[in-house]
């Protein structure tokens, strides 16, 4: 396998939209099955999971690309949304965060089956914290999976609370909130 050294790290462009959507498939369908049941996993992929693409614009998306494939993605915000792709462009909450109040938000973070525990959503989650940092955030959050809240624990995130997102077609998703402090800079 390759290393994360031979992976490109860069920002997401809306050329990419595309590729990161059969990475977000690919990543849901190979690690869900463990935590969902086959409609969970249909569902979210049709009303939860996908590319917001106000991250892309905003500059806040990256992508690692191993040999012209995107293997893994993920990014931050500064901006109040939480979770959810571009299905949920009507309801999201665009306005700006307050650093020296709220936290960023971490968000999207996927990484294609195939490249697994090989360091790249560690490395994403560096690119992003280092983002907020210098952004002057202070605090991270977000909204995990089952799926993903062991990776966030080993990056130092605290568990809060567990709500369901409820779906357009009734099925539920468990998602559950965390937060972690940012180290200052020393």
């Amino acid at each position: 396998p390759m290393t994360t050294t031979t992976a490109e790290l860069r920002p997401a462009t809306l050329d990419d939209v595309a590729a990161i959507g059969g990475l977000v498939e690919a990543s849901i369908r190979g690690f869900g099955s463990e935590f969902y049941d086959g409609d969970q996993l249909t569902s979210s992929l049709k009303h939860l999971f996908g590319i917001d693409r106000q991250l892309v614009d905003d500059g806040t998306y990256y992508v690692i690309e191993r040999g012209g494939e995107i293997v893994a993605a993920g990014g931050w915000s500064f901006r109040r949304t939480t979770y959810g792709g571009d299905q949920f462009a009507a309801t999201r909450d665009a306005s700006k965060r307050d650093p020296r109040l709220e936290p960023a938000a971490i968000r999207a973070f996927y990484v294609h089956p195939d490249h697994k525990r090989q360091g790249l959503g560690r490395r994403l989650h560096e690119a992003c914290e280092k983002a907020a940092r210098d952004a002057d955030f202070r605090r991270l959050e977000l909204l995990s999976t089952e799926m993903g809240a062991v990776f966030y624990r080993e990056l130092g995130y605290v568990m809060g609370e567990t709500e369901h997102a409820g779906l357009p077609d009734g099925i539920k998703i468990p998602i559950i909130h965390m937060v972690k402090q940012i180290d200052p800079i020393p």
